[in-house]
């Protein structure tokens, strides 16, 4: 992956050695990327070399076959990634950051932290810096949509008398209205009208127990959807729904959004709130998806997904490459994950911050063994093969969103028309199946879509 300065950094240090003991196997993943203007067929080798001199050298031959097409645009296939601004790669490498979103695919990013502001006891603006949150949009915002996600500031709205708004007192409401309007305002001077922005007011409401839903959780949430939109009605509203939402909240909830994002994937028991005999997997998909739908038919709401990875521990096949695969399958036209960058302690190290690391990325700029080992280039920035993998995903899911949708079009050419059929009916297979998916059977049907996507687009 390495090229000009850091195919040179790489030189002077030396080949990459990986060191694999006897009777062991080791992965590697290789990427390549390819610019716009490149097709056709490209011939090369991959060498490997060991220290033992009894061991000849071996040269793999590497055919890569270019198609010349680009992915489909429309109908759009989103990512959206939760990204903590302020913490690591974000904070110190935006600019590179910002590359690295965008070459995965990513449309929409968390905005988070409430703006440094104080207000009256009435509610008006006393005072407020934007500063912060301007160097990052200036960043980002270019070619990213930012999802702002004031919440965690919800209860902190201070007054210039040393007291707080409380939550949604009239006061609070006027404040908040204040607060982004004069945000909204303030973006569109320095050019990033609304179309820019998106909101995440509340991240997964749901009520407190399965009995009594929906409660005061919802009617909270409620309330904050129905005064976001009084204050911006061009805005975008997001929920995050867990699966703590049961039906009720769910269809309580569903008129006053535009993007709804359930959990991927639900898990099969709960420990809280419902009975055991409560299976959130099976709600979802025999309740709840088709409530969505209803409101996407009659609303044009979309539903996109999101996914809690879980740092190095999560599943490289199911969660990450074929995720994407498995979202369309479903019906839904978005990926999202929790989280690109949020770590406790070192990036590399998931162990010395108490909690679980979130990231898809780690900090090339930390000074530890394990970075040494698996950077030899310094990068700044360096993937997982998580990252790497919902990429290709995404790659997937583009094509196949793409093939879904020229089903409905009289201009197909006929003779693709049982091929499209197939794959779309094989990849409802494949996540009927998605607990006994193997590699190979992702590598295969990502062949199959691209080769039936080339031939649609009159690519050779």
């Amino acid at each position: 992956r390495a090229t000009g300065a850091l195919r040179k950094r790489a030189q002077k240090r030396g080949r990459w050695c990986v060191n694999i003991a006897g009777g062991h196997r080791v992965k590697l993943y290789i990427g390549f990327h390819i610019p716009k203007d490149i097709s056709g067929t490209i011939k090369t080798n991959v060498n490997i070399q060991t220290n033992d001199k009894a061991i000849n050298d071996i040269t793999l031959p590497l055919t890569l076959k270019i198609a010349p097409v680009s992915l489909p645009e429309t109908p759009a296939f989103h990512h959206l990634a939760f990204i903590y601004t302020t913490s690591n790669v974000a904070s110190h490498s935006s600019e590179l950051c910002a590359k690295d979103l965008t070459q995965h695919y990513v449309d929409m990013m968390e905005f988070p932290y409430l703006p440094k502001v104080t207000f009256t006891p009435k509610g008006e603006i006393d005072s407020v810096d934007f500063s912060q949150h301007d160097h990052f949009m200036r960043i980002f915002g270019p070619k990213i949509k930012l999802m702002i996600v004031w919440e965690g500031g919800y209860k902190n709205f201070k007054c210039n008398n040393g007291s707080k708004l409380p939550f949604l007192s009239k006061q609070w409401k006027l404040a908040y209205s204040n607060l982004l309007r004069a945000w909204l305002d303030h973006t569109n001077k320095e050019g990033f009208d609304v179309s820019h922005f998106s909101i995440l007011p509340d991240d997964e409401p749901h009520s407190a127990n399965y009995k009594n839903e929906p409660d005061k959780n919802i009617a909270n949430a409620i309330e904050l959807y129905k005064l976001t939109r009084n204050t911006s009605p061009k805005l975008p509203i997001m929920l995050t729904l867990s699966d703590y939402a049961f039906p009720a909240d769910v269809k309580a909830l569903i008129p006053y959004v535009d993007i709804v994002l359930p959990l991927w994937l639900y898990r099969t028991k709960l420990p809280r709130n419902a009975p055991a005999s409560y299976n959130p997997r099976e709600t979802y998909r025999k309740t709840i998806y088709p409530i969505l739908n209803a409101q996407r038919e009659k609303s044009g709401m979309q539903i996109w997904s999101y996914h809690i990875a879980a740092g190095k521990s999560d599943d490289v096949l199911i969660s990450n490459r074929a995720y994407p695969i498995l979202a369309v399958a479903e019906g839904l036209t978005g990926v999202a994950t929790w989280a690109y960058n949020v770590s406790r302690g070192s990036t590399w190290d998931d162990t010395d911050g108490g909690l679980l690391d979130y990231i898809f990325v780690y900090d090339g700029t930390e000074n530890c063994t394990t970075n040494k080992k698996v950077n030899p280039t310094g990068e700044i920035i360096v993937p997982s093969i998580r990252w790497q993998a919902l990429r290709a995903g995404i790659q997937d899911a583009k094509i196949l969103l793409y093939l879904k949708a020229a089903l409905s079009k009289e201009n197909i050419n006929s003779q693709l028309k049982p091929a499209i059929r197939n794959v779309l009916s094989e990849s409802m297979q494949i996540d009927k199946n998605k607990f006994k998916l193997d590699a190979e059977r992702i590598a295969d049907f990502s062949v199959k879509i691209r080769k039936i996507y080339t031939q649609l687009t009159n690519g050779k």
